[in-house]
């Protein structure tokens, strides 16, 4: 998320697509949080690769719906 994002939150002055990139990166970060979780119970090797995988969905810009 870039800053110009962050300040539109901040002021009340987001638009759909700010809400669009917000929900994708909440749901990356569940997805995360679940693999962490299961790794911190089970301590799967499977488990550690979802996390990976979650993590490079993070980086890897995806274009927007116009």
């Amino acid at each position: 998320m870039s800053e110009g994002l962050i300040d539109r939150i901040e002021q009340g002055m987001t638009t759909a697509m700010d809400a669009e990139i917000v929900a994708r990166a909440m749901a990356k970060l569940a997805r995360y949080e679940v693999a962490l979780t299961e790794i911190a119970i089970y301590g799967r090797a499977e488990d550690a690769m979802k996390a990976c995988q979650a993590l490079a969905e993070c980086a890897r810009p995806r274009p927007l719906s116009v």
